[in-house]
């Protein structure tokens, strides 16, 4: 299975088809353009701008992990604040409390009570 994997990241000949290269040549665009619009949207100077736009545009994928590592710990994870379900919610409190129904296990196979 190593085989197989290291065979996928290798520059082989039979890994280099067209298909292949369209493709990674617009995930990389679509990174680019959300990382482009990232730096954008933020409030930096505009030489901060530049520079990262510079780093995102010369260093493909290192220059983007680069500026993801440094904006996302100062990101609003607000968001992301309803997918959380904790237990504290009274209604969810309430179900859990609630006593589940035990399957009855004495009926038939046409359902009926035997």
């Amino acid at each position: 299975m190593v085989d197989v994997i290291r065979a996928v990241f290798k520059l082989n000949p039979q890994n280099l088809l067209p298909g292949v290269q369209l493709l990674a040549c617009g995930v990389w665009v679509l990174l680019l353009v959300a990382g482009l619009w990232s730096i954008a949207s933020q409030p930096f100077t505009r030489e901060a701008k530049l520079f990262w736009a510079a780093i995102i545009i010369f260093l493909p994928m290192v220059g983007l992990t680069i500026y993801c590592l440094y904006c996302l710990p100062k990101a609003d994870w607000g968001a992301f604040e309803g997918f959380k379900a904790t237990i504290t919610s009274p209604k969810l409190k309430h179900a859990a409390n609630r006593p589940q129904p035990v399957p009855n296990r004495h009926r038939g196979a046409v359902g009926k009570a035997t």
